[in-house]
This record gives C-alpha cells, structure tokens and sequence, in this order.
C-alpha cells in the first residue's frame, strides 16, 4: 500500500474518530485520535513537499498525483483544526510523532499469525505499514468536519482518476 494511500485512510479514520468522540466516544478513542494525529502531521508534511516540487529533476509525482496529494492535504487541512479542537475539548492534545496508536474495542484483537503494525515513521524513503489499516469506514458528518460531502469527494476522486 502506498504512503498517500494509508495517509488517505488515515484521515478517513480521524474523520470517523472526531465524529465519534464529538458524540460522547470513550478515552480510548480520544487516545487514539490524538496519536493518529500526531503520526499524520509529518506524513501530510513531506506528500506536500514532495507535490509542491518544482524542480523536474526531483519531481516524484505526476500532474495527476499532485492533485490527489493536493485534495488530501486540504481535507486533513480542514480535519486537523477540528481535530484539535476536540482534543482540546477531551483534555487532551496532539501526541508526538512515533506514538503507538491503540487499537479500538470495535476491532478484533490479533492472533498469533497476526503482527501488529508499527506507526508511519515520517523519515525520508522509509514506507511503514498503515496506521488503523482496514479503518477506511467514513461515517462522519461533513458538515460538522467543513469537508465536502462524500458523494462529492467520490465523484472528485472519479474524476481524477480518470
């Protein structure tokens, strides 16, 4: 899995996270959301770097990814002030890059053939596996997170991968 895409989910599940606490959700969730936002800072960081490039040289993505890259960083753009706003509600705040993101009581805990997944490190080359991987559920309300609604965001990602 790429690094945009488990970054994609990763909004997607702090998404989901800030309209569950917003609705009374448990210290695990809070602990879990401020931990994916700390690890998704520096990852959205370098995508937009890495989109932003100038220099043919040492341009990684195409026209197409740009944009992609471009349409995620203004959704965690959006989702970041309000997920702060809810931590900071919770008493809580941002927790540091590299914190391991507990799992939730809804997931199932692994088996003995499963290993558990690392945070995303946010060093240069380095690809971690996905943070909530399999969390991309979106239930939350966009209008409550100020992001497009998601028959829009769908028809948006049609569109560019067209």
């Amino acid at each position: 899995m790429t690094e945009f895409k488990r970054t994609t989910e990763n909004v997607d599940e702090i998404e989901r996270l800030v309209q569950s606490v917003v609705e009374g959700g448990e210290a695990t969730e809070v602990q879990r959301l401020s931990q994916l936002v700390g690890n998704t800072i520096p990852v959205i960081q370098k995508l937009r770097n890495k989109a932003e490039e100038t220099d043919p040289v040492k341009q990684t993505y195409g026209p197409q990814m740009r944009e992609k890259v471009r349409g995620l960083v203004a959704r965690w753009e959006a989702m970041e002030g309000l997920a702060r706003d809810v931590l900071q509600q919770q008493g809580s705040d941002v927790a540091p890059v590299g914190s391991q993101v507990p799992p939730l009581a809804t997931e199932r805990p692994l088996s003995s053939a499963q290993v558990e997944a690392p945070p995303v490190q946010p060093s240069r080359g380095q690809h971690g596996p996905a943070i909530g991987a399999g969390l991309a559920s979106n239930s939350i309300s966009r209008a409550a997170a100020a992001s497009p609604s998601q028959s829009q965001r769908g028809q948006r990602e049609r569109a560019a991968a067209a």
